[in-house]
């Protein structure tokens, strides 16, 4: 699994690795993926998956794709099919600081709102994010 260490949505650090039974509404039928592993978030309720936890959950239902490349055709969080990849410069604000993660490739649903980032688009947001600046000098100095 994909180590997380902050909140891409609000910031935080208190990012919580949970493993729980995941249920979901998709065009009628309850679909439970059980013992789902993903990072979640206590603060705004943000829940990361990382490309495993997407392919157990596409691998657990006929209404998901299974494309050869991973693709996510339908919303983990409101079961929408209308969730898009989108490729787009995404401002943030941070303890009063903006900041601003150009180009940045992520799943995005019109429906609720949900984004879903990759390991390589957590990575980006990281490298831009001065919560994750903050915490890699907390790290170094301890």
């Amino acid at each position: 699994m994909t180590e997380i260490t902050f909140c891409p949505t609000c910031g935080s650090s208190n990012i919580k690795k949970v493993k729980r039974d995941l249920s979901r509404i998709v065009k009628g039928q309850r679909h439970t993926v059980s013992a789902l592993e993903f990072h979640e978030c206590p603060d705004c309720g943000e829940k990361l998956f990382d490309a495993e936890a997407i392919r157990k959950i596409e691998s657990n239902s006929t209404s998901f794709a299974k494309p050869e490349r991973l693709k996510i055709t339908v919303c983990p969080t409101c079961g929408s099919d209308k969730i898009k990849l989108v490729r787009k410069d995404q401002t943030r604000e941070f303890e009063g600081q903006v900041y601003t993660v150009p180009d940045l490739e992520f799943h995005e649903c019109p429906n609720c709102g949900e984004e879903v980032y990759s390991p390589e688009a957590v990575s980006k947001i990281q490298a831009h994010s001065p919560a994750y600046k903050k915490m890699a000098k907390k790290k170094k100095a301890a």
